[in-house]
């Protein structure tokens, strides 16, 4: 069915948000255990932390996101985002205090919740009305394969090396972010 509404386009953004899922998950499931195995912090400790990480999404999403749909080219938005999502998820790498590495790793779910909207709006707008929903469950496919993948991998690559899911992290966005730079250039010349 995929036949029917698939652009160069829009593989391009299925394969975006694949990435940005893996990358997300890749990070996400190994952070509890990289706090427990790494910084000794308790199951409290991380409650708190999680917790905190879902009051800084819906702080980015409310204010950030908002204003980047409304005002801006999301096209050129999404490039600053995936960017700094990588930056952050780059610096937790470099960073030994359990204070600096919760912080960068908290910037980074705060950009990823900019991302997932703005991500879902670039594929609805390449959209046809009539294939619209189509897309959108391709896009929710491409979702549970980032999320399945990222999850596999960071599992295999994590007793290797604890920091193995952040770099798959990094490696992830900074793929994603190519792609989404592929994609500007496209949609301008289309």
């Amino acid at each position: 069915d995929g036949r029917l509404f698939m652009t160069k386009s829009l593989a391009l953004l299925f394969t975006l948000s694949t990435l940005i899922f893996l990358g997300y998950t890749a990070v996400d499931q190994s952070f509890n255990y990289y706090l427990k195995d790494v910084f000794q912090f308790t199951s409290r400790y991380n409650g708190m932390i999680k917790g905190t990480v879902g009051l800084v999404s819906l702080i980015f999403n409310m204010t950030i996101c908002i204003y980047l749909m409304k005002k801006t080219d999301i096209r050129k938005s999404n490039i600053v985002i995936l960017f700094l999502g990588m930056l952050s998820v780059s610096a937790s790498l470099v960073m030994k205090s359990p204070l600096h590495f919760i912080i960068a790793i908290m910037i980074f779910y705060g950009f990823y919740a900019i991302m997932i909207p703005l991500t879902q709006t670039l594929i609805t707008n390449q959209a046809e009305k009539k294939t619209r929903n189509q897309v959108l469950g391709f896009y929710q496919a491409t979702k549970s394969l980032g999320m399945i993948l990222g999850a596999y991998i960071a599992g295999m690559i994590y007793s290797i090396n604890v920091m193995n899911p952040f770099i798959l992290g990094a490696v992830t966005f900074a793929l994603a972010l190519i792609l989404s730079m592929i994609y500007l250039r496209r949609s301008i010349h289309e």
